[in-house]
């Protein structure tokens, strides 16, 4: 008998809906979001300084300093989120973006196509409001991909000290 991602469920709710489950706030999103868009800043700086000099290598350079920057922005929002759950924005906020089935990073594919997404809510202006009132704080992106975000920090226990020994 195995088990599917369909059946991973305790007491017939989610695997990842639990009692401790804490899922990220508006505010803890957003600011992840700023930092990943934050890393593209100097590249796209960088390519107009050069692309506005106007000489055939000048545009060139900038037009290779801003694909620098689009792949490293690929690479933050896609492949590293993808494979840990985690873009330098999410690990700065210590929030996680995994499968609201299996509580495991979504995967390259799922998290490309949970970008694109995001890209149709900012044209459509209504993915920002979904996780204000969606009980598990979910945007339309999420919905579609079936993902959550959850806060991952740990809150150090009333007593004890969180600085190690």
């Amino acid at each position: 008998m195995s088990l599917s991602l369909q059946d991973a469920t305790v007491g017939g709710i989610p695997a990842l809906e639990t009692a401790t489950t804490k899922y990220a706030n508006i505010v803890l999103r957003a600011i992840a979001f700023i930092v990943d868009e934050l890393v593209l800043v100097p590249f796209a700086a960088l390519a107009y300084f050069l692309i506005s000099h106007g000489t055939t290598n000048w545009i060139c350079g900038g037009i290779s300093v801003f694909a620098y920057g689009q792949a490293m922005a690929f690479y933050n929002r896609c492949i590293l989120m993808g494979v840990t759950g985690q873009s330098w924005g999410k690990l700065l906020t210590g929030t996680r973006l995994v499968s609201e089935r299996t509580g495991e990073p979504l995967g390259v594919g799922r998290t490309i196509v949970r970008d694109m997404c995001h890209a149709a809510d900012f044209v459509l202006v209504i993915g920002a409001f979904f996780p204000i009132f969606d009980r598990r704080r979910q945007s339309l992106a999420d919905k579609i991909a079936g993902s959550v975000v959850v806060n991952v920090r740990r809150v150090p226990t009333q007593g004890r000290s969180s600085l190690p020994r």
